[in-house]
């Protein structure tokens, strides 16, 4: 159940990406195994951490599938977003596309990612009529993923986190390999520390 965030949030992403995530919750993807990852997870484990951190607007929803996800009949990955209302298009210039857009240079994209040793090779995902980008060691990133929540334009929604010390050191290891992008691997080393310094802090965890 999606239910109205009515607590003071530190973290919450806009509303077009609340449309996404109340849809692909709705048609219980996140149930069968999608997981957030990326900077919305970031952003939701600072959340369940009860931690306030800067955190730059992102323009990318990162889902990742690390096997067949476990859904009752194929949902069709473009027209479900598109089932949000909004403009979604796959994106040119990828044979295949593994990722949606809006337009315009700001629109908001949204990738789907799976292990793989090649980076950016594809990887077909039939449960999804659609196909997914490569990244190494995201097998490690997914494993006993755990539930938890997005805040978003206004709501509350479940979704599937990494375990949060997973993210930690698969940041770390990403902002090694971002040559030629020093602006995400600066990301990626942030987020790596700032989540590893509040998991420290919570002795719980």
């Amino acid at each position: 159940m999606v239910v109205p965030a009515v607590i003071l949030a530190k973290q919450i992403a806009d509303k077009a990406t609340a449309r996404v995530l109340v849809e692909l919750h709705n048609r219980k993807a996140f149930e069968a195994g999608l997981i957030l990852v990326g900077t919305l997870g970031y952003m939701a484990w600072l959340n369940e951490l009860g931690a306030i951190a800067v955190t730059p607007r992102t323009l990318d929803i990162d889902l990742a599938r690390r096997q067949k996800l476990k859904l009752a009949a194929p949902l069709p990955f473009l027209a479900t977003l598109k089932d949000t209302g909004l403009p979604f298009v796959a994106v040119p210039g990828l044979p295949p596309s593994t990722s949606v857009k809006l337009p315009g240079v700001e629109g908001l994209r949204v990738d789907v990612l799976a292990p793989g040793n090649t980076l950016g090779a594809t990887i077909n995902v039939p449960e999804l009529e659609w196909v997914a980008q490569a990244i190494p060691y995201y097998d490690y990133l997914l494993d006993d993923a755990e539930g938890g929540a997005m805040l978003a334009g206004g709501h509350c929604i479940p979704v599937r986190l990494p375990q949060a010390a997973r993210f930690v050191w698969h940041k770390l290891y990403a902002s090694t390999q971002r040559h030629g992008s020093p602006e995400k691997a600066a990301k990626d080393l942030q987020q790596s520390l700032v989540l590893g310094a509040v998991l420290a802090e919570n002795d719980g965890y």
